[in-house]
């Protein structure tokens, strides 16, 4: 197999698994709020944003610059170092992480303990991940993550059976990241045997590239599970697991954008210094398309918010409806970010990235903290929406990407106007969920036909974007 074919199954093996991950936290969601209630459920969401804030950091601070190593000295001796070294540092991370945590009196030490050791088994789960990435083998990591998660599914459905507790689905999900790290060691180790033993001189240089990033994977974790954190800390279990809900249906969309942005980096790098022209159709598409897609959806959400909720979770939760209203909104921002991400990557401008990552963290901790105690997950909801303006907005202003802002915009204009009015029209006719869902796509496809959003010859180059079929 050639590097372009390897290459190209990787990624696809990675996007599938990224999608069956998501699906299948998505029934784990719905399944456990269900089954456990708001309070109980809001212990299980403390718990999982707690780790998936020190996966945040320890990722976008450790797995480049670990990956660019092990590259640079694949046919080398110390790779074996990097890997250890770097499981190490995991390791380290995650114990300063957990002292951190543990500083708050709120939590409970027995979720203590399971965070910790949570902690540990995804530092080195994450750490073996590099060498896959590395190496261009991330089919055995796609596959042996896939099958762990639906594994973790089946023994959550028999848990629920027997009755378990939240202890019962920590312990399960505790053994089927042993049973994921130890496939993940036997089939790693062929390719890379770790040493694990510290070699400060390695361990230095590897620090010191990667420092420049730290700040950028803080600004990341605050961005996006901060809010979480900082409900439970204010106002306890009950309101964070009413907001995880939420959070889990708008956050479920993000396969959308996640299938295009696997497409576009490649297409975008190709033209940016070849052909600008076709580097300037391509993003532009991308905004449009994702404004026709995303958009609509967010007015159809906030037409059925209460219905939807209420089907997925029971009538408990129903007071996450608003919250939801406000969060798929911010959806729309969340998936512009996606496309301008690969746009900076592509023309070498990544490093403002950390400058629109680092307002939206800061605006969305300061208004975190200013509306949760009046307005509690709401509020939340708003500061999310708020922060995740901020970066497009800021955008605009700076010479560098005011062009992708723009485009960002301008595509926003027709959508938007076209799915408002629909909106408001059936909102004043009162119609069911159902009745207006149906209604309210029909109205919006015919105004986009008469408007020539949906021309063939853009569809035709939509078409080409997603398959890579290029010159």
């Amino acid at each position: 197999m050639n590097l372009l074919k390897t290459i190209t199954s990787n990624s696809g093996f990675v996007l599938a698994e990224k999608i069956v991950t998501a699906l299948t936290s998505l029934c784990l969601t719905i399944i456990l709020a269900r089954y456990l209630g708001k309070a109980n459920f809001g212990d299980y969401a403390l718990i999982l944003a707690i780790i998936h804030f020190f996966l945040m950091i320890a990722n976008t601070w450790l797995e480049p610059v670990a990956v660019k190593e092990l590259v640079k000295n694949n046919y080398s001796p110390v790779k074996e170092k990097i890997i250890g070294n770097i499981a190490l540092f995991h390791i380290l991370l995650a114990l300063v992480f957990a002292i951190f945590i543990s500083l708050n009196g709120s939590i409970n030490p027995a979720y203590l303990v399971l965070i910790v050791t949570l902690l540990i088994l995804n530092s080195l789960i994450s750490s073996y991940k590099t060498v896959f990435k590395a190496f261009l083998r991330m089919k055995r990591y796609a596959l042996s993550k896939t099958i762990t998660n639906l594994v973790f599914l089946a023994a959550i459905i028999l848990i629920i059976i027997i009755k378990g507790n939240i202890y019962s689905i920590f312990t399960a999900m505790i053994f089927i990241h042993i049973l994921l790290l130890t496939v993940l060691v036997l089939s790693g180790n062929k390719i890379i045997k770790p040493v694990f033993k510290i070699d400060y001189r390695l361990s230095k240089k590897i620090f010191r590239h990667s420092a420049p990033l730290a700040l950028t994977a803080l600004f990341v974790a605050f961005m996006h599970r901060i809010d979480q954190l900082m409900l439970y800390q204010i106002k306890g279990s009950s309101y964070l697991g009413t907001y995880a809900a939420s959070v889990k249906i708008a956050e479920s969309f993000n396969i959308i954008a996640l299938a295009l942005s696997a497409s576009l980096l490649p297409l975008l790098s190709k033209y940016h210094n070849r052909q600008p022209k076709r580097f300037k159709s391509i993003y532009r598409l991308s905004f449009k398309y994702l404004a026709i897609l995303i958009i609509p959806l967010a007015f159809l959400i906030n037409l059925s918010s209460r219905e939807i909720i209420i089907n997925i979770y029971g009538q408990e939760f129903s007071s996450a409806a608003p919250a939801l209203n406000i969060l798929i909104f911010a959806q729309i921002f969340y998936f512009f970010g996606m496309v301008n991400r690969q746009i900076l990557v592509a023309s070498n401008k990544q490093r403002l990235d950390p400058l629109f990552t680092g307002v939206s963290a800061g605006v969305n901790i300061g208004l975190n903290l200013l509306l949760i105690p009046r307005f509690s997950f709401t509020g939340a909801a708003a500061a999310t929406l708020i922060a995740a303006a901020a970066g497009p907005i800021l955008g605009y202003f700076i010479l560098a990407t005011k062009d992708y802002s723009q485009s960002m915009f301008n595509s926003s204009l027709k959508p938007a106007g076209i799915s408002l009015i629909i909106y408001l029209f059936l909102s004043w006719l009162g119609l069911s969920a159902f009745t207006a869902t149906i209604s309210f796509l029909a109205i919006y496809i015919a105004a986009l036909i008469a408007f020539k959003e949906l021309s063939l010859k853009n569809i035709q180059l939509l078409k080409i974007l997603l398959t890579k079929k290029t010159n």
